[in-house]
């Protein structure tokens, strides 16, 4: 009997049996198995396609600060076509047909840095003589032989290139043999400190010797 009631208290509640808790347990168990299993393939797909997303962005970043130079020949036509008019405004059209050793070297650089193109054409021997001659009426300052990094030291030097197109895998001085014809107007010092940060060059490099001319242009 209850005191306060007057009447009988109400049986406490049971908990339920033990088989109903397991039951319920491995209910939920499966639930969350069968969803996980249904959930798997989207999520290796995901997987898949976050680590080509992660690949191309840095390959994308790899290949912005770390370009490689173009040396292939059949790629002349398109690199002229969309530098003719400002930086290899003196290279020819096409490759002629007359051309024995034929070179191409094709650098973008990176961001606003060193850029450069050249072509180097072995040609019969009148036709460079004419092509030396024509030059020489373009031409402001020549150097024979070396490269830019001695040129543009010189009290009265001028920015030029390397030989990409040599017989070396990778840049170097031109022999004494070549003639390197600059093109550009010759800048006072006050102009060259104006434009120290980025320099535009071109001309050509005649070897009488070799019956070769290299049409060159580059940035510095």
């Amino acid at each position: 009997m209850n005191p306060d009631t007057g009447g009988s208290s109400p049986a406490p509640a049971q908990p339920p049996p033990a088989a109903q808790q397991d039951s319920a347990a491995t209910g939920h168990t499966g639930r969350g198995s069968v969803l996980l299993q249904e959930l798997k393939p989207l999520l290796l797909l995901l997987l898949v396609l976050a680590i080509l997303a992660f690949g191309g962005l840095a390959l994308f970043i790899y290949r912005m600060f770390n370009p490689s130079q173009v040396r292939s020949l059949d790629a002349y036509p398109k690199y002229l076509a969309k530098f003719q008019r400002t930086w290899a405004p003196h290279f020819p059209a096409e490759i002629p047909a007359d051309a024995t050793l034929k070179k191409f070297c094709y650098f973008p650089g990176v961001g606003s840095g060193h850029w450069y193109m050249q072509l180097r054409l072995q040609r019969p021997a009148e036709q460079i003589r004419s092509l030396y001659s024509q030059s020489l009426s373009q031409r402001t300052a020549s150097f024979h032989g070396g490269s830019h990094k001695e040129h543009s030291l010189q009290p009265d030097g001028m920015a030029t290139t390397f030989f990409y197109t040599g017989d070396e895998p990778t840049k170097a001085p031109f022999p004494p043999d070549y003639e390197i014809m600059v093109f550009d107007p010759i800048l006072t010092s006050e102009q060259k400190q104006q434009n120290h940060s980025y320099l535009f060059c071109h001309g050509v490099a005649i070897s009488l010797q070799r019956n070769e001319i290299i049409y060159w242009s580059a940035t510095w």
